[in-house]
């Protein structure tokens, strides 16, 4: 296991020990070398042992652990595989995807969050980034200037969105800002329950934590 996986994983197990216990386990190795062959690249090692490591609760668990991060929970191998077929579908259906970059070919899922938005990592620098100006006059957005993209970036896809926020250089970064968050413990979690269930998962304003640890990383 990458050591910055097992430091994420020491930071749970210590500072938020009720929400780690209630994470699943971690996907199957076949699980994990079936999406690499779906995909069509090799996957990023982190990646391979961030599936590995933990996954969702699993149906029926005693007490299910919410979102990682926001709203945003985390993936099975099966589930990233039915993610990417159902948007390359999509994708191959609508050639306007193609040339706006909406879903790239080779985006691969991190966290989903059961409503069509998923936070990637842009295998290949798909993503169109551009600055655009609000115009006053027309009352419309100008296109200023692209920017490049760079293979491996974190970008937040949100489906009703036009534009792709980037997170983190790569997921090595977002993985060492979201474990800096948790190390921190700048919030609690809280406890409800669901249809029967016990559910335990973070503040509301851990994801305001998340992006000003983020942004105090990359400067």
């Amino acid at each position: 296991m990458d050591p910055l996986i097992d430091k994420l994983d020491a930071t749970l197990a210590t500072n938020y020990p009720e929400y780690h216990s209630a994470l699943g386990p971690g996907s199957p190795t076949e699980d994990i070398d079936e999406l690499e062959r779906v995909l069509g690249l090799p996957l990023p090692p982190l990646y391979r042992d961030f599936l590995a490591w933990r996954g969702p609760s699993p149906d029926g668990a005693t007490v299910e652990a919410g979102s990682l991060i926001y709203n945003q929970d985390l993936m099975t191998a099966r589930e990233v595989i039915r993610t990417i077929t159902m948007m390359r579908e999509l994708r191959a259906a609508d050639p306007s995807w193609v040339t706006s970059a909406w879903w790239g070919e080779n985006y691969l899922p991190i966290l989903d969050n059961h409503a069509g938005d998923n936070i990637c990592i842009d295998v290949t620098g798909e993503a169109l980034l551009k600055e655009t100006r609000w115009n006053e006059a027309t009352r419309s957005w100008d296109h200023v200037q692209d920017w490049p993209s760079t293979a491996g970036q974190v970008i937040d896809f949100t489906h009703d969105a036009e534009f792709r926020e980037i997170q983190a250089p790569d997921f090595a970064s977002w993985i060492a800002a979201i474990t800096a968050v948790f190390e921190d413990k700048r919030f609690e979690t809280h406890q409800a329950t669901y249809s029967g269930t016990p559910y335990i998962g973070f503040d509301d304003d851990a994801e305001d934590h998340v992006c000003r640890r983020r942004l105090n990383t990359e400067q």
